[in-house]
């Protein structure tokens, strides 16, 4: 499973990956044959960042280009759409939050450099096909749901299904 986020400093995002760690804890708690990975779309500089706000025991990682959240037809957008479940904090908190994140990396050179902030992102779940002599494996997309708003990923416990957790 493949989440893909969008700016580093959005809060929404943010709950949305710690409600998703809190609920499946490390990689060990998840089914056999099954990883989970982040992607976002700012500075690797800001992962540890990210991983650490959000309690993410999952490999992080980024796409600055944008290129990935294309290739996948992941939009733009900044309206915000309905309050999720996943939420824990309200918006003006979340927002707060952003901007002292990334006031704080002012001398870090990368304040500027979290991610295009109407970049949206979604959740696609890939499967492997079986390994072929001299062939290179195929991969294929089986599930997968793409952001509409900025406050628009799949629901934890829906995504959880998804990954085989009964």
């Amino acid at each position: 499973m493949v989440v893909f986020v969008r700016h580093f400093f959005c809060g929404s995002c943010q709950d949305y990956v710690a409600t998703l760690s809190s609920s499946i804890p490390s990689p060990a708690s998840l089914p056999p044959g099954v990883n989970l990975v982040v992607i976002g779309c700012g500075a690797s500089s800001l992962i540890s960042m990210y991983a650490n706000t959000t309690s993410c025991s999952f490999p992080i990682y980024t796409d600055p280009t944008g290129r990935l959240y294309s290739i996948f037809g992941m939009t733009r957008t900044l309206t915000l759409g309905p309050m999720p479940d996943y939420l824990r904090h309200s918006t003006f908190s979340l927002v707060i939050k952003g901007i002292r994140q990334g006031l704080g990396r002012t001398f870090n050179g990368d304040a500027l450099k979290s991610g295009n902030m109407a970049q949206v992102g979604g959740e696609f779940f890939f499967e492997i096909g079986p390994e072929k002599e001299n062939e290179k494996q195929d991969i294929t997309v089986t599930w997968c749901h793409r952001m509409k708003t900025t406050r628009d990923h799949i629901e934890v416990p829906a995504l959880k299904r998804v990954m085989g957790f009964e």
